[in-house]
Parts: structure tokens; sequence; C-alpha cells
């Protein structure tokens, strides 16, 4: 049969053999599942017995309001975990060498410098987390256009 003139080949002399063909598509195969078995693996996170986590898409920047507790979660790709303490967190403002920061200084109305060592403790509460994030970016962005308006 002639094609544009020429004598198409017969099967027997095609440009890739079977054997080869075969190779192809058995490396096409594990290139496929490896990919595909690491995207799986990647798409999970864990929590562990102490946290609260928030579930955060990277790519669409998003926080999911449900609240997930201890355990192995699949969340996909491109997503992690905001991870929140269960346990009681104590803030400190001494001169203890496990304090946060340093004892707060401050003057009187009179003028006295007065030194304060504070602290205190607080636990967050699970169904509240997600308002906390929430009005968190709220206070951030009225930061920023308070901050711009000022130059």
């Amino acid at each position: 049969m002639d094609y544009d003139g020429y004598r198409a080949p017969p099967n027997s002399y095609s440009i890739i053999s079977k054997e080869l063909m075969k190779y192809v598509c058995s490396f096409c195969c594990c290139c496929a599942c490896f990919t595909s078995f690491l995207l799986i693996i990647f798409g999970f996170a864990s929590l562990e017995a102490t946290e609260y986590g928030l579930n955060y898409s990277w790519i669409s920047k998003n926080i999911s309001p449900n609240i997930k507790e201890n355990g192995l979660y699949f969340i996909g790709i491109g997503h992690s975990f905001i991870k929140f303490p269960k346990t009681v967190q104590t803030i400190e403002f001494s001169n203890q060498k496990t304090a946060n920061k340093g004892p707060i200084q401050s003057r009187t109305s009179d003028g006295l410098e007065v030194t304060l060592e504070i602290s205190f403790q607080y636990v967050l509460t699970k169904d509240k987390i997600y308002e906390y994030i929430i009005n968190m970016e709220v206070i951030i962005i009225i930061y920023f256009k308070i901050l711009l308006s000022i130059h």
C-alpha cells in the first residue's frame, strides 16, 4: 500500500519493538504507582492526644471550621493542620528561668516605678477555636490598616 508515494513498512519493522514497548509500559505503570503512593502518604496528617487541629488548605488559603481531635487523618495534598493545645497553658512574666518574658515595668500616676510579676493559665475551649482564628484574622487586618494609614 502506498502512502505519499512510499511503501508503508510491514508490521515486523515497527519503530518500537513489542518487547521494548512492554518495558516502557511497565516503567510508566511503576512511575504512576509510585507517584500515587507518595501522594497518598503525604496526604495524611496526625494530631497528638494533647492537640486540637483545624484543616488548613495551602492551595485555597482556607481554614475548615471542623475541629479535629487526636488521631490520623487523610486531609489531602496541600493541606496541613493548624494545631492548638488541649492542655492548660501558662504564661508567666517574671525573673524565673521558666518564665516566658521578664517582669513588666510600669509607673503609677504619681511616677513611682512598679514591677509586676504575673502568671496566668488558660485552656482553649474546643467549640470556640475556629472563632478565635477568625477574630484574630480580623484583628490583624485592622492592625495592618492602621499601620498603613499612619505613614
